[in-house]
């Protein structure tokens, strides 16, 4: 039996609003910007890929540590390969992705 991992993370797919294709490349570079946010010490997080731009989502309680030191966060991801990085205002919330998407649907189905 494996060892246990000291952290567990959904899939890295998980990271892409639906209908963006699943590439390795793009999987790697959420990874390697995930990686190196955790280097600097970050512990819950999501970096959500919105094409050249990478979102981050941090827990409620280290957001104002990144939005303390924002340049080390934005270098980190923009170290991954992302042209634009963005750190959101709202604490990550597991599914964040999912209530984007299902307001779109309920403001289709009101037309």
């Amino acid at each position: 039996m494996p060892a246990p991992s000291a952290f567990r993370a959904p899939c890295l797919a998980s990271r892409l609003p639906y209908g963006t294709p699943v590439e390795p490349e793009i999987l790697r570079q959420v990874d390697r910007a995930e990686q190196a946010l955790r280097a600097l010490g970050f512990r819950v997080l999501r970096v959500r890929h919105h094409g050249e731009l990478g979102r981050v989502e941090l827990a409620g309680d280290e957001l104002p540590v990144a939005l303390a030191r924002p340049a080390a966060v934005v270098d980190a991801v923009r170290a991954a390969g992302y042209a634009e990085v963005e750190i959101s205002p709202e604490p990550f919330r597991s599914g964040s992705l999912n209530a984007q998407f299902v307001g779109r649907l309920a403001a289709r189905s009101a037309v």
